[in-house]
């Protein structure tokens, strides 16, 4: 009797042993498999990053689906403001506490929105039904967009430039700049989470990634050189020679000469891409300046 229970309690205490180290496997296999996923997550999350910094645009679709709701608030303000009556513009905006209408040096926050006149909004004015520039952040966050504000004989009175942000999926104005024909309107191009972060992140960017691939590219080639000789050496060692260890020693020379060769070349490779990404980042930062100096001009010569 006294055997059985014992035997009963070994075989209970086994079993729940085993139940233990099961259960920790499993709670290992789990974190372990958390683990992996946050660094892919990670991973995922930085190279949309990157994409995003380096200009990526979102899906068409995405751009699209923002469209009808800005272009109600930018055309609903426009008929509130019809006249240059004092109005309330601020059913049109996002209730922000960043919300601002701007016009030179005047600067209205979101309390002030009740009352504003609008120097574009003349008898007469008409806004262009299709914007100059439209397009979302990269990250999704917000919209930015220009129209132009004409007189009835078609001549530029100014331009509006809008930020539109979403709440209940609803896009409304964040930010109103008002830009008179006789001042420079800053162009809009694709950004990520602001205005202008995509091109000074790209001359940083592509400039750190030039530097590091050219170092690395130097270390493998001098990698690669060294492992060629050190196989040619070998294989001048072993002529002559009826000696399968030499033979061994001679391929595997050669393969490691052979795997350091692959790898300076792919970096050599990546090298002259990074070159190729940082001289198209500094053509990019030239062009853009040299337009603006141009229109700068042109505005310049048409104030006399």
């Amino acid at each position: 009797m006294f055997r059985m229970t014992a035997d009963r309690s070994i075989i209970t205490f086994a079993i729940g042993g085993l139940a233990l180290m099961t259960s920790a496997t499993a709670h290992a296999q789990i974190w372990i498999g958390q683990i992996v996923g946050d660094m892919m997550a990670q991973g995922q999350a930085a190279q949309q990053e990157y994409n995003c910094m380096t200009g990526t645009a979102m899906p068409p679709s995405e751009i699209e689906e923002t469209r009808a709701s800005a272009e109600t608030a930018i055309k609903g303000y426009w008929q509130a403001v019809q006249g240059g009556k004092e109005t309330n513009v601020a059913p049109f905006y996002q209730t922000d506490r960043k919300a601002a209408w701007v016009s030179g040096a005047k600067t209205v926050p979101l309390s002030g929105l009740i009352r504003i006149t609008d120097p574009f909004a003349s008898d007469g004015a008409v806004l262009d039904a299709q914007p100059i520039a439209y397009l979302r952040a990269g990250d999704g966050g917000t919209v930015r967009g220009q129209w132009a504000a004409r007189r009835a004989d078609g001549t530029l009175i100014g331009t509006y430039d809008a930020m539109f942000k979403r709440a209940s999926g609803i896009w409304k104005l964040s930010r109103l700049t008002l830009i008179p024909s006789t001042d420079y309107a800053e162009p809009v191009v694709q950004f990520c989470h602001k205005p202008n972060d995509v091109l000074p992140y790209r001359l940083v960017s592509t400039e750190q990634t030039r530097a590091y691939t050219a170092k690395r590219a130097e270390k493998l080639r001098i990698k690669a050189d060294k492992a060629k000789a050190e196989a040619d050496r070998a294989a001048a060692a072993a002529q002559g020679k009826d000696s399968s260890a030499a033979l061994l020693l001679v391929n595997e020379k050669k393969q490691r000469a052979s795997d350091a060769e692959a790898k300076a070349g792919a970096a050599a490779d990546a090298a002259r891409a990074a070159v190729e990404a940082n001289e198209l980042a500094k053509t990019d930062a030239a062009t853009a300046e040299t337009t603006k100096a141009a229109a700068l001009a042109e505005l310049a010569k048409a104030k006399g």
